[in-house]
């Protein structure tokens, strides 16, 4: 009986310190943390050399040029008429949850920088 009891305290206290992980090292909101830590098991597929320091430097309006200088190749682009989408991130397979690091240019600038936990 005692052990059950501990494990009920413990369990909630590793869930608490699993969010707060995840809002330090993802620099997520709280919301954003929470969900990431029920569904604890990210399959995200990063591009060579990418750093959460460095995809936080980029900023709206800034050049193709210069977010390639900051971030070097993303994984893919997708581009259509004057609207590009670069991933930093995805998916290791159809379907799964991970961390999502998109920038949207419009005009070569940017437009929107997607940081989030996509949950399939």
């Amino acid at each position: 009986m005692k052990k059950v009891l501990i494990m009920l305290f413990l369990i909630p206290i590793a869930f608490a310190v699993t969010i707060i992980i995840n809002m330090i090292r993802f620099q997520y909101p709280f919301f954003v943390a929470l969900e990431r830590s029920i569904y604890f098991y990210s399959q995200t597929k990063w591009s060579k050399n990418f750093s959460e320091s460095s995809f936080s430097k980029i900023k709206l309006g800034m050049s193709e040029s210069e977010v390639e200088q900051i971030m070097k190749r993303p994984l893919w682009k997708s581009c259509k008429l004057k609207t590009c989408i670069w991933a930093y991130s995805t998916g290791t397979d159809f379907n799964v949850d991970f961390d999502r690091r998109y920038v949207y240019f419009n005009n070569s600038r940017v437009s929107y920088i997607q940081k989030d936990y996509y949950a399939d």
